[in-house]
């Protein structure tokens, strides 16, 4: 203990504290910069080099996931933005519905979908869930971002632009 470091580096770093209570939480991570409602809670983290997942669960079976991806024209490789969309909901989904379309000034995809559900008798049965994932291609960070979302109904999905609100234009 000293009486000039708990001054100098400390008291700063203490009163630096705020409460994250808003109606909104604010998650700002390895790059992600977004606000959820506070009844969504990290389940998971995956903080890969150029590949960075931030998975949410609200405890009612609503799934949401943060994606982070760098290198876009390593990952592009030539393919549309739903083309490459498409290949990061993995092999268990049916689209139903491809769609490019712009998030603020970003080109963008969207897409709707069908997977089998994940979680207690959804799963043992075979019942097919819903989800949404919309993704945009940020040329000036060279970044490529990806919110997805999926529950047992086709409703209640929260709209994009409240979850990064940077994307309102």
């Amino acid at each position: 203990y000293s009486k000039t470091r708990l001054c100098e580096t400390w008291a700063p770093l203490f009163l630096s504290f705020g409460l994250n209570n808003e109606p909104w939480r604010e998650w700002a991570l390895y790059g992600i910069h977004a606000n959820l409602p506070p009844s969504f809670s990290v389940e998971q983290v995956s903080p890969y080099p150029a590949n960075v997942r931030l998975d949410f669960f609200d405890g009612k079976k609503h799934h949401l996931s943060l994606h982070r991806w760098g290198i876009p024209r390593h990952l592009l490789e030539g393919k549309s933005l739903p083309e490459f969309h498409q290949t990061t909901l993995g092999r268990k989904v049916k689209i139903k519905g491809a769609e490019g379309t712009s998030y603020g000034t970003h080109a963008g995809s969207r897409l709707d979908y069908r997977l089998v559900g994940s979680k207690g008798f959804n799963k043992l049965l075979g019942r097919w869930w819903h989800g949404r994932s919309e993704l945009w291609h940020d040329t000036a960070e060279k970044r490529l971002y990806a919110l997805a979302q999926t529950g047992p109904n086709s409703g209640g999905f929260l709209e994009v632009e409240d979850v990064f609100p940077s994307l309102k234009t």
